[in-house]
């Protein structure tokens, strides 16, 4: 009997995501990776503490935490394993599902696999670097983007639909203040697709 599609996605994402599970505790246990030196994850942890002084946003988020007593180096990089594990493929898994190649197809499996096992992404699941949250919340905005774009305007559904800019207007200001040129492509990304028909294969002027 031919396995349903669906049921092969989320089979693949569960292993994939157990198998990153497994390599956040392996990384913190046994170290096999290390890039020398001090790295910036200890960087922001110093600032979170108050030991450095610097405006730097990541570690000031940081520090904050660390005032309300919520701060905890080891379970947050750990929370942030799980989001590589769990909401990145999903979120990057509703942004490629278009068209022909839709929820069920395995060319967006394929695509998901490989997002899943990026060894840099996969390195930065294991401390508090702030590059996953950045994925994560770069992700949300451009899903929100899509919803807002494909859906049919009109019909009394102004709430959801200012909740959507908003979530949509936060992903930037956020994305602004932590790398600016995330922010800034979001942007560009989101008037190039009323300038132009992306449909096609080469950029067409609406």
């Amino acid at each position: 009997m031919k396995m349903n599609r669906t049921v092969l996605v989320a089979s693949v994402l569960l292993v994939i995501g157990l198998m990153k599970v497994m390599f956040f505790f392996a990384q913190n246990k046994y170290g096999f990776i290390s890039v020398g030196g001090t790295s910036d994850a200890d960087y922001y942890d110093a600032i979170a503490f108050g030991a450095l002084l610097n405006p730097n946003p990541w570690g000031q988020f940081l520090k904050f935490l660390n005032n309300l007593g919520l701060y905890d180096r080891p379970n947050i990089a750990f929370a942030f394993a799980l989001t590589n594990a769990v909401l990145v493929p999903w979120l990057f898994y509703k942004i490629i599902a278009i068209g022909k190649l839709g929820a069920n197809s395995l060319v967006n499996l394929a695509g998901v696999v490989y997002v899943s096992v990026y060894p840099t992404v996969l390195y930065y699941t294991t401390d508090i670097y702030r590059d996953i949250p950045m994925i994560a919340i770069y992700l949300v905005g451009v899903w929100m983007a899509k919803v807002l774009m494909e859906r049919e305007w009109g019909g009394g559904r102004s709430t959801e639909i200012a909740l959507q800019v908003a979530a949509l207007s936060v992903c930037v200001g956020v994305l602004y203040i932590l790398r600016f040129y995330l922010a800034a492509a979001m942007v560009i990304a989101l008037v190039a697709c009323f300038m132009f028909d992306l449909s096609k294969n080469v950029l067409v002027p609406l």
